[in-house]
Parts: structure tokens; sequence; C-alpha cells
């Protein structure tokens, strides 16, 4: 196999000395950006053409068709990775660790790490754009994860196998994602469609935990056993510097995915803890003040504590967490934080 790897290498070589694949993937790239970009514009002037949604900002003060036109954009983008890394699923895995990291897939190249590359782009030129993405860690990953691509291609084809999953089927669970980084960014988003945040935050911890806590280890598993053969000369090693930055890379990656897991999990175990709580009604009337733990979302005391007093109160916050302690109430009063009365919406 050591063989046939060198000789299937040196052919690849010659054959892409007039135009490499790494500037191929960049030539395949840059129609996919622009298209990215099209529906970036396009969203805008959807959104500036309804009257709600023209004031709205964001935190910084982003217009709100700029931030729901980036959302569209990357979605857009992790959508079609997904569908793309479906192929994994049903794909015959390559029978020698060699084939697993070497082998050059068109399809990979095509579907996978050109359509990567166009909405990496286009992420980093929106994070750079508005101050609500311009994040530290979203930036570093973005470059770290365009690093990885053109390791994918140059100096030889590198873990296309592997790519069809990490960068391909894992999208999967980005795709609720985005709905709720958009209610985030665009708190009247979350008010409009409360049920539409709840429901993405059910789909994406049950994708995040099928895709990124089962899934993912095992295939890393597996693609470290066939890089330590590489790097201990069992299989010919096209680049070692290469090899050990993806192991570096996905070691980060993998640790992350473990630790957002961990507070997923957490979520998850508070909010079925939540949901064994019994409502409280007196007298047969539905009072807010007597809810207890479904304490309605958007009030909150003032000065201190609802008007309830025969009863207790506790604000959920929403990853079912309580803050405040169960209590008898004395005095106060309870408002919206529009500032309606007690008992209003």
């Amino acid at each position: 196999s050591t063989v046939l790897l060198l000789a299937n290498r040196h052919r690849h070589t010659m054959l892409g000395e007039a135009t490499p694949r790494s500037t191929l993937m960049l030539s395949a790239a840059a129609p996919l950006m622009l298209w990215l970009l099209l529906l970036f514009a396009a969203t805008v002037c959807v959104v500036e053409s309804r009257p709600r949604w023209r004031s709205a900002r964001g935190a910084h003060g982003t217009r709100a068709s700029l931030l729901v036109g980036y959302q569209v954009c990357t979605v857009a983008g992790n959508l079609y990775l997904a569908v793309a890394g479906c192929a994994w699923f049903g794909a015959e895995v390559p029978a020698t660790a060699a084939d697993r990291l070497y082998s050059d897939l068109p399809y990979v190249r095509k579907h996978v790490l050109a359509p990567l590359v166009a909405h990496l782009a286009s992420d980093l030129l929106l994070y750079l754009s508005l101050p609500e993405l311009r994040q530290p860690a979203l930036i570093a990953h973005h470059l770290l994860t365009g690093a990885l691509a053109h390791l994918a291609t140059h100096p030889v084809p590198y873990t296309h196998h592997y790519i069809l999953f990490f960068a391909g089927a894992a999208e999967l669970s980005n795709l609720p994602l985005g709905w709720i980084e958009l209610c985030k960014l665009l708190p009247p988003v979350r008010a409009a469609s409360p049920g539409g945040y709840s429901a993405a935050r059910a789909v994406f911890a049950a994708s995040f935990v099928t895709l990124r806590l089962l899934l993912w280890p095992a295939v890393t598993v597996r693609f470290w056993s066939d890089s330590l053969l590489a790097l201990r000369g069992d299989v010919a090693c096209a680049s070692r510097g290469a090899t050990l930055f993806y192991l570096a890379s996905n070691a980060v990656l993998t640790a992350m995915q473990l630790g957002w897991g961990v507070i997923i999990c957490r979520r998850i175990a508070a909010a079925a803890s939540a949901a064994g709580a019994r409502r409280r009604v007196a007298g047969g009337r539905y009072g807010l003040c007597q809810e207890g733990a479904f304490f309605h979302a958007g009030l909150s005391p003032t000065p201190a504590a609802p008007d309830c007093a025969a009863g207790t109160w506790a604000l959920l916050d929403d990853i079912g967490r309580f803050s405040g302690q169960l209590r008898v109430l004395r005095g106060g009063r309870c408002e919206s934080r529009r500032g309606r009365p007690n008992g209003t919406r």
C-alpha cells in the first residue's frame, strides 16, 4: 500500500503542477462566496422593507437587517455543507489507513472544501464588519478551519474521508443554532416567536449530543489511530507538519465540544427537573404571582418581589435554573419589563 500511495502521490503532483489543487479550490470558492454575499444583500433589502424591523437594532446599534442577513448567509453555508456531508453516512469506509488519510475525493473538494472556504470567507468579512459579531474566538476558529482546509489539498490530498464528516455531516447540528443565535442577537425575534426558540434549542441539543458527543469522538479515535500510524512510519506520511497540525487542531476542537456538551447536558437535566414541577392554582383561579417555578418570562419583581401575600415565587432563567429563593412574600408589586401592571401581558 505504501508503494501505491507514493505512486499515486507522484501522479497527483505531476497532474497538479500547472494548477495546484489549493488554487483550484480557491477558484471554485470565489463564485460561491459571491452567491453568499448576494444572499446577504437580498436578505437585508427584504428586512429593510418591513417597517416593523426597520428600527430594530442589535446590542451595539447594528441594524436588524444586517444581523438577519448575516444569519441567513451563514445558515445557507451550513446547510450546503450539512447536505453534502450526509454522503458520509452511506459512504464505504476505505480499507486502509493510507486510503483514509490520502485518498483524493473530488466530491469532497467540490462539495465540501470549496463551499467551506466560501462560507468561512463570507463569515469573516461580516465578523469584521459588524460589531456584534466581532468576537476573537469566532475569528480564530474560522482562520484555523481555513488553514485546515488548505492543508487538505496542499501539498497532497489529505483526510478527505474524515473531512466529509468533520466539516460536512457534523454541520447538521449548526442549523438550529442559527435561529438561537439570531434570537440572542435580536431579542425582539425571540419575543415574536418564543415557541420557535424553544424548539430550536431542543433540536440543537439532540443533534449536538448525537453528532458532536457520540459520533465525533468515535470518528476522532479512528482519525488519531491512522495519523499515529503515519507519524510512526507504518504508513507513508506526506507531511509530518500537516499531520501534527491536524492532530493538535482536532484535540482543541474536540475538547471545546466536550465542554459545550457538559453545559448542554446540564441544561437538559435542569429543564427536565423544571418540567416535573407542578403549577399551583389557588381557589380555582390562575394568578400570575402564584406560578412558583413557572413565573412568567418577561416579568420581573419590582422593587423586590411580586404582590403575592399568600404565595411564593421564583424566577426561572432561560436554561432552567432558579434565580432567587422560594419564600413567602409580603408587599411589593409585580410589573412586566414593559411597565404593564400585574395580570396583563
